[in-house]
């Protein structure tokens, strides 16, 4: 295959602090719906007026079931396009 070269890039320190911000505030969002809804599933249960079975199957299965089928495929679609030279550098 040859030699492999990688382009040497030197970034600045706003460039950096703008890198690690944006992959902070990534990681709080895609993690904040598991912290929010948990620790109230029987307050958002008795709302809807579920029964503790129904609350745990909609509220606690269905609806993490629902993020992945969405999550998964945007991050193939993310993924690609960061990894495309369509996008400007």
């Amino acid at each position: 295959f040859g030699s492999l070269t990688v382009p040497k890039t030197t970034l600045s320190v706003k460039e950096r602090r703008l890198a690690v911000s944006l992959y902070a505030i990534t990681t709080m969002l895609l993690f904040a719906d598991q912290n929010i809804l948990a620790p109230n599933l029987t307050a958002a249960g008795n709302e809807f007026g579920y029964t503790p079975n129904e609350r745990d199957q909609k509220l606690g299965g269905d609806i993490a079931i629902a993020f992945f089928l969405v999550g998964a495929p945007a991050s193939f679609v993310v993924g690609i396009l960061a990894d495309s030279d369509r996008i400007p550098r």
